[in-house]
């Protein structure tokens, strides 16, 4: 990705918790858009609260704390509620060491519906 393609790329300092929570704040509109937060642990929890904070419509998908996320799982919940536009996720829940596998969900996603925005931490 590059400048000329339409990104930009912006250096913070902070926590990892900050950056999710500058992204949450920035790329997921408070209207005409809903985000799905996979939740697999702290990072999870904590993007709910903070989307929650910022009055961005959320749905949620628990999975088990030792557990990553699953393609199965995060596109069971999106098939469930089409007013799904975001889908945001960890890679790593470093509380529990869980690898969320964000490659073959954004392809699942993709392949399912390219107008939704995926948004994993940190980005491919």
């Amino acid at each position: 990705m590059a400048q000329e393609d339409g990104y930009e790329s912006v250096i913070v300092q902070g926590s990892g918790t900050m950056a999710v929570e500058a992204t949450l704040g920035s790329a997921i509109p408070r209207e005409g858009a809903k985000v799905l937060i996979a939740d697999a642990g702290a990072y999870g929890a904590r993007m709910i609260e903070m989307a929650k904070y910022m009055d961005i419509p959320t749905a949620s998908v628990k999975f088990a704390e030792k557990d990553p996320a699953t393609v199965e799982g995060v596109m069971a919940a999106v098939k469930a509620d089409p007013s799904i536009t975001h889908v945001a996720l960890v890679h790593h829940e470093t509380t529990a060491g869980a690898l969320t596998p964000i490659a073959e969900i954004g392809k699942a996603l993709h392949a399912h519906n390219p107008d939704i925005t995926y948004v994993p931490w940190p980005l491919p």
